[in-house]
């Protein structure tokens, strides 16, 4: 007996990746090209779409009577399933699969040998539940690409702290600026109060970043400022006697410029730490990258558990992950 499939029935068991079942209970499954457009849909699951994209031989698109899609008797139906109801009622007797009690009934009003198969469907009756999904799965995805790079950065320059493969840096001409206009208070004030009276002067000088410290030299009336950036440490040391700089420039390379960026902006000189625009930026990416690592592991989860796949898998790589995790914790405080 020919058999029919509304989109609901062959969607949830590619999502589980269970689509073989079916083969083994009929041999040839029949669809109306309004289901495998549904299976292609944008908000369908890209494993769906990859999977109607080039059917198993099992699967035949066949396009219904047209007077039979606008009987009346089936109006109140969705476009897919007024067309599996056409196709099936066009090439009885037939089995049709679908998964809504509206279309069901009018199934077996009609005769058809229908199969209903609400297990198949996760969220067909729960409208909230299956917008919940979608969104949630595609925030998964788009989340996930947008914290690549900042993976990546954190990846990479583990492998540098790990294995201690950062190179010295190449130190550049140092320069003197005299006749700076640097106030006689400055060698007075402290903490961010120092920091903001520091940064008309580095802009005059041309030096760009995070003021690291800043170090007193009080018999000499000197202050020694290094100055941060991603790949460069520039250090500015000021006379206040004679209004003079002297400024000498490292640059430290792409693997010092990673670790800077994976410790920073880091728990030390809480009063004056984050003084730049762009550790700012950073420190702001930093939070955005913790949450949305939360919040993936969060929602695969809750993906792994809707989809019901690779059950033995999922649960051995949590065991592993929680035995890692607890063994860190004990070696750490014991």
């Amino acid at each position: 007996m020919l058999v029919v499939a509304d989109t609901s029935p062959l969607n949830y068991l590619v999502w589980i990746e269970s689509a073989e079942i079916r083969p083994q209970l009929y041999a040839k499954v029949i669809i109306p090209p309004a289901v495998h457009e549904e299976l292609l849909a944008a908000d369908a699951p890209l494993v769906v779409r990859s999977w109607a994209n080039e059917f198993p031989d099992w699967i035949e698109v066949q396009t219904p009577d047209a007077s039979l899609l606008d009987d009346p008797r089936w109006q109140s139906l969705d476009r897919g399933e007024r067309a599996a109801l056409a196709l099936a009622t066009s090439h009885q007797p037939a089995i049709l699969l679908l998964d809504e009690h509206a279309g069901f009934a009018i199934a077996r009003g009609l005769g058809l040998a229908s199969r209903f198969a609400p297990c198949a469907s996760l969220y067909t009756d729960d409208s909230m539940g299956k917008r919940f999904y979608v969104v949630t799965r595609d925030l998964h995805l788009y989340v996930g690409l947008f914290l690549s790079p900042f993976v990546l950065v954190f990846a990479v320059s583990v492998f540098y702290l790990v294995h201690g493969s950062v190179q010295k840096g190449a130190e550049l001409p140092s320069r003197s600026v005299s006749d700076l206009p640097i106030s006689a208070h400055l060698e007075g004030l402290t903490g961010r109060d120092q920091v903001n009276a520091l940064r008309p002067i580095l802009d005059r000088l041309g030096v760009k970043g995070e003021i690291s410290f800043i170090r007193r030299i009080s018999k000499e009336h000197r202050l020694v400022v290094p100055v941060l950036l991603p790949g460069r440490e520039t250090t500015v040391d000021l006379n206040l006697n004679t209004q003079t700089a002297s400024i000498s420039i490292r640059e430290t390379g792409v693997s010092d410029a990673l670790i800077h960026l994976h410790k920073m902006p880091g728990p030390h000189n809480v009063n004056i730490r984050v003084n730049s625009l762009y550790m700012q930026v950073w420190r702001v990416l930093a939070d955005v990258a913790a949450y949305g690592l939360l919040f993936l592991t969060l929602s695969g989860l809750y993906l792994w558990v809707v989809l019901r796949a690779e059950r033995r898998v999922g649960l051995a790589l949590l065991s592993l992950g929680a035995l890692s995790f607890f063994g860190l914790i004990y070696a750490v405080t014991a």
